[in-house]
């Protein structure tokens, strides 16, 4: 359930949202971190969890480039390193 309220300022309006059905060991977890690290504003707890998990897209796609770039340099280590020996006609 969402309730918004409108001051009729942007800065000001807000919503209220309610959740339901939240694992009660989960949420003790979840509300320790609020009133530890955010001072139990619980609004800046959820802004930075939707931020955080922004950010979690972009630690898999670069993981998935690492992964490439070992595989790929794996790949280029297995080649054996064929040593000629030149004479002075290049031969």
């Amino acid at each position: 359930m969402v309730k918004i309220k409108e001051f009729g300022n942007e800065k000001r309006d807000s919503l209220t949202i309610s959740a339901n059905s939240f694992p009660f060991k989960l949420w003790n977890e979840w509300d320790s971190d609020c009133i530890e690290t955010f001072g139990n504003c619980r609004w800046m707890k959820m802004w930075h969890d939707h931020l955080a998990s922004k950010q979690l897209d972009v630690f898999r796609v670069l993981m998935e480039q690492v992964e490439e770039l070992k595989f790929r340099l794996d790949k280029l280590e297995e080649k054996p390193v064929k040593k000629q020996t030149l004479t002075l006609g290049k031969e």
